[in-house]
């Protein structure tokens, strides 16, 4: 006996399509940001100040790039607030798993002394603001408990998802492009 009870059809949150986009520009900006941080590693780089902006503009742009080709490729011209979001965060999620893999692998394996280079950094950082010494060691006490390769690894990922939906939230407005409530070409 069949059953002729209605069965809504689900469309999915976000489609294949959206998520391959995602993947690639995720792909693209994760390999940017590793090209970035190698070369600060070659240039023996400790990045401070405004350059620290840089690979959230890397995230930015390809947010935005990922939105536009998705709206014009795939959706014919239009892409909703809602969809451009969530492609923003895939793209900010595939990125970060990407950089979060690759500061994995250098911090357990290829340069484990270089945490010592960021804690000497971020002493000397605490330093010049004339912190009492106290203060300094008790900050630089909690630094070290979260310096083994996979904290880095989890706080990277952490750390560019959540930059990621802050900067989707923005990105969004700019790359909607929402369908006309009337067709006027009928």
């Amino acid at each position: 006996m069949e059953s002729n009870e209605f069965q809504p059809t689900e469309t999915p949150v976000i489609n294949p399509s959206a998520v391959n986009t995602a993947m690639k520009y995720g792909l693209m900006a994760g390999v940017l940001l590793i090209i970035l941080t190698v070369i600060f590693y070659m240039m023996n780089y400790m990045p401070k100040g405004a350059i620290n902006v840089f690979p959230f503009l890397i995230i930015g742009g390809f947010t935005i790039y990922g939105c536009i080709n998705y709206r014009e490729e795939e959706c014919g011209g239009f892409l909703s607030y809602g969809s451009a979001f969530k492609i923003g965060v895939l793209i900010a999620l595939f990125a970060s798993i990407i950089l979060g893999a690759y500061n994995y692998v250098f911090y357990q394996f290829i340069d484990p002394s270089y945490v010592e280079v960021i804690l000497a950094a971020e002493e000397e950082s605490l330093n010049e603001k004339n912190l009492p010494q106290e203060t300094i060691d008790k900050r630089m006490e909690l630094i070290r408990s979260y310096t083994s390769p996979m904290l880095l690894s989890i706080s990277t990922i952490i750390m560019f998802l959540i930059s990621g939906l802050f900067i989707s939230l923005i990105t969004s407005i700019f790359v909607k492009k929402e369908k006309p409530f009337f067709d006027t070409n009928r």
